[in-house]
């Protein structure tokens, strides 16, 4: 399996992404005037731009809670449930894995999406599709764009703390990294979920396809599976995402096993990328599709922070301990057991 990317440089004052340093190390520099302040209000400085060059991404400082002259006493457990929602999320997080005396820094999107698909990898890496795959439920095959954005739903959704990466603040995605959030607009953060799933699980469930295709001697069964190639291509071009099949290798990836590969194996792959170049998309799909992808992430997102928030509210309820760590930090008292 490849090795999933730690993500993509991304500049912090317009939102602008690419895969290699020297990209953006242009943008950063080559230009009379600074990009666009898009995501944040921010100026450029050169210690800022030297940490994106070295750390990909940059986060601003935390800012520092005002702590108030006098504890606030909440007699109710509403009132101590309104003031727990106030909270950022990613605060709330770090309170949790403190408290389970877990890491923060174990706490990655990337990690989390291995975890979630690592029997489908495991299922997939060796094999080939079949015609018949669907019915037997042995093998995974998308039969619509819908089930592909399903997998981004499960991507994105967390079981316990430690897999719960993606939270939302309005319109602004947050994700977490190796145990640091950041924040982008929805359509940024979108495309960094898309590149990580992609990485770690989707781009093996194309070749999956494509070594079904070239592995079995059946027009008709070619012709089945190829068809579920194109679900999946017009799910990626919808999207604007690029194809594995731009950079596999034949000889390595989708026949390693034959032991005198004639010398145009590589230039059979060119059928799969004419083929993605040719997938037509209707501009009501293009959009239907955006959109579910927004809705489905969104909701994940807000998911996840409720569980946050209800593991939190139940912490304060049964453990003392946690009660008096809470109390502590944020300079309030709540008088009585709730």
């Amino acid at each position: 399996m490849p090795r999933t990317s730690k993500g993509p440089w991304c500049c912090p004052s317009c939102g602008y992404q690419v895969g290699r340093s020297s990209a953006m190390r242009k943008h950063l520099y080559d230009t009379k005037q600074q990009c666009p302040r898009v995501l944040r209000d921010i100026e450029l400085t050169e210690e800022i731009k030297q940490y994106i060059l070295r750390n990909r991404v940059w986060h601003p400082p935390p800012k520092q809670r005002r702590q108030p002259a006098q504890q606030n006493i909440y007699q109710t457990f509403n009132q101590i449930n309104n003031f727990v929602n106030t909270i950022d999320s990613f605060e709330k997080l770090q309170l949790i894995m403190q408290h389970n005396n877990k890491d923060i820094e174990t706490v990655d999107f990337a990690q989390n999406v291995r975890r979630e698909f690592q029997d489908q990898v495991l299922l997939i890496k060796g094999n080939a599709a079949r015609a018949r795959d669907e019915e037997s439920g042995d093998m995974p095959c998308f039969r619509s764009w819908r089930e592909c954005i399903q997998q981004i739903d499960r991507a994105c959704n967390g079981e316990d703390s430690r897999d719960m990466c993606v939270m939302i603040d309005g319109q602004r995605l947050n994700i977490v990294q190796e145990g640091q959030v950041s924040g982008f607009v929805l359509d940024v953060g979108m495309q960094i979920i898309l590149e990580i799933v992609q990485d770690v699980y989707l781009n093996q469930y194309e070749i999956f396809l494509i070594r079904g295709i070239e592995s079995t001697p059946n027009h008709l069964e070619k012709q089945i599976i190829r068809e579920k190639l194109d679900v999946y291509f017009k799910f990626l071009s919808a999207l604007e995402r690029t194809p594995y099949v731009n950079k596999a290798r034949y000889d390595t990836e989708i026949a390693p096993n034959e032991r005198n590969p004639d010398s145009t194996a590589d230039e059979k792959l060119q059928e799969y990328r004419t083929r993605f170049d040719k997938i037509q998309v209707a501009d009501r799909e293009r959009r239907d599709i955006r959109k579910q992808l927004a809705e489905v992430v969104k909701s994940s997102a807000k998911r996840n922070e409720d569980e946050i928030n209800k593991a939190v509210l139940e912490l304060l309820r049964i453990d003392d301990k946690f009660m008096d760590t809470f109390c502590t930090k944020y300079n309030v008292k709540a008088p009585g057991r709730m």
